[in-house]
């Protein structure tokens, strides 16, 4: 799959992201699950809509997760939030 850039905006680029040291001196930025499931909603226009759902199933199985999370962060990208609760109300 062909590699695709995209620049998110400014007001929620920081919003669950994590900066990792992997190195003295050099640090990388990594999205947590809840804002790369959030993505996938809101870009589903880019790619097969069917990454987000098997992402949130997936996420779903894991300890201490819950559709709360998914839905706090994707309250700041309005684009998400009716598809992912949709799908969030099927799969539970």
């Amino acid at each position: 799959m062909p590699v695709r850039w995209h620049r998110f905006a400014e007001d929620t680029f920081e919003l669950g992201r994590q900066v990792i040291s992997v190195e003295p001196g050099l640090t990388i930025g990594l999205y947590g699950p809840e804002r790369s499931i959030v993505d996938a909603y809101r870009l589903r226009h880019l790619q097969d809509v069917e990454l987000g759902r098997e992402a949130v199933r997936r996420w779903l199985r894991r300890s201490g997760s819950g559709p709360a999370k998914l839905l706090r962060m994707a309250e700041h990208f309005p684009k998400a939030v009716a598809f992912l609760h949709g799908d969030l109300e099927v799969l539970q």
